[in-house]
């Protein structure tokens, strides 16, 4: 890596864990069995995710 130079600012790229991730306990959740299927699949637990349950649970999904 290199350090970028501009405007007497100095920038060093560098890779950060999210504190989340970081200090989130490891799981061994088993798999969902292979003869399961679904029309819909909300992944996260963010606003987006939470919205779209939400809307989802409303309308009978």
């Amino acid at each position: 890596m290199h350090a970028e130079k501009g405007n007497g600012l100095e920038f060093v790229p560098r890779k950060t864990t999210p504190l989340w991730i970081a200090t989130a306990p490891e799981t061994n959740h088993p798999g969902l069995p292979c003869n399961m299927s679904f029309d819909v699949a909300v992944v996260g637990g963010g606003i987006a995710g939470l919205t779209s349950a939400l809307l989802l649970k409303h309308a009978g999904g």
